[in-house]
């Protein structure tokens, strides 16, 4: 190993004393990054197949976003937590891989510019397409989506590297500022992200109180604003606090926050993808059982023509009683 390239098991900003309260923390974080991970990847999956099944949601602009953020989650489920998966549970017995280490760091942060990325693509189309409707129709379309879609990939590895490379801490005279500039780019689209659900939100509560026809529809949507809105706060500014920070904490805080940000696959999932309605209905009638729709309808058809005693028809088809 070079002398400008340090190995990330040299530089962890804790430490695992092998003690009774750092074993059960390991376990307790293997045994829910575990769950998240399967639960989310089984959940993605399906939403995958059957977005790529279904013609009428790829003609749909408003959730190729949605369904970029899905694959996001799949990629954070696959390979985000599978490598910090097993590069804690060496680090834990005693025996840590600092290539793998290195691997899954750089992995993970990939995944977190990914997924504050995502998040805030997603609520930009939302607060875009409720507050300006018509712009949105005329300047928005299907190609112009999947463009974006495309290029958020790119743009959270140019994000994710100075924080990868900061991990192994080499001699790069400029590389704290880019350090620097990569968390306030992403603490930057965090708070565009909750301005805008607290926009939407306060826009709902207003439209409620003087519209009582249309008040269960905008009071889910102002619970769904700030249901998102405390969702990526709470799982994305524990990490962002304790890597700025970069000062020395205990091993259960970096455990809280990665097992907390790995859990968003999950959260996402259920908050962003499956509470949309179409693509909810989408789901339930592909794994629907089928029971043979025709049947019915012939029934009440040929009951229909059937004709009925002393009653004649008439030119425009209806029954009368005969003379």
């Amino acid at each position: 190993m070079s002398n400008e390239t340090q190995s990330v098991c040299q530089n962890f900003p804790y430490v695992f004393k092998g003690d009774v309260a750092d074993y059960l923390s390991a376990i307790l974080t293997l045994v829910t990054l575990f769950n998240s991970s399967f639960l989310s990847a089984a959940g993605n999956l399906v939403v995958a197949f059957v977005f790529r099944s279904t013609r009428q949601l790829r003609q749909k602009r408003l959730l190729v976003l949605t369904i970029n953020l899905t694959l996001i989650n799949l990629c954070t489920a696959l390979l985000g937590i599978p490598t910090y998966f097993v590069f804690l549970l060496s680090f834990a017995i005693g025996n840590a891989w600092c290539e793998l280490g290195d691997v899954s760091f750089a992995i993970h942060r990939y995944c977190f510019s990914m997924t504050v990325v995502g998040i805030s693509l997603v609520s930009y189309q939302r607060y875009f397409s409720v507050l300006y409707p018509y712009r949105y129709q005329a300047l928005v379309t299907l190609e112009r989506n999947a463009f974006v879609a495309v290029a958020s990939w790119f743009y959270g590895l140019i994000l994710a590297i100075p924080l990868a490379v900061e991990i192994q801490k080499p001699s790069w005279p400029f590389l704290s500022w880019l350090c620097v500039a990569s968390k306030a780019i992403l603490v930057v689209h965090i708070a565009t992200t909750v301005l805008c659900y607290v926009r939407m939100a306060h826009i709902a509560l207003g439209h409620r109180k003087g519209i009582a026809r249309a008040s269960r529809h905008l009071e889910k949507t102002r619970k769904t604003s700030l249901r998102l809105v405390g969702t990526m706060l709470a799982t994305t500014l524990p990490w962002l606090v304790l890597n700025w920070a970069r000062t020395e904490h205990s091993i259960q805080a970096e455990y809280i926050a990665n097992t907390v940000f790995f859990s968003s696959c999950l959260f996402n999932l259920l908050l962003y993808t499956l509470r949309n309605e179409e693509i909810e209905s989408a789901v339930r009638r592909k794994f629907k059982r089928k029971v043979s729709p025709e049947l019915p309808q012939t029934r009440a058809r040929t009951t229909a023509l059937q004709p009925r005693p002393n009653f004649t028809t008439t030119t425009n088809g209806r029954w009368v009683k005969g003379l």
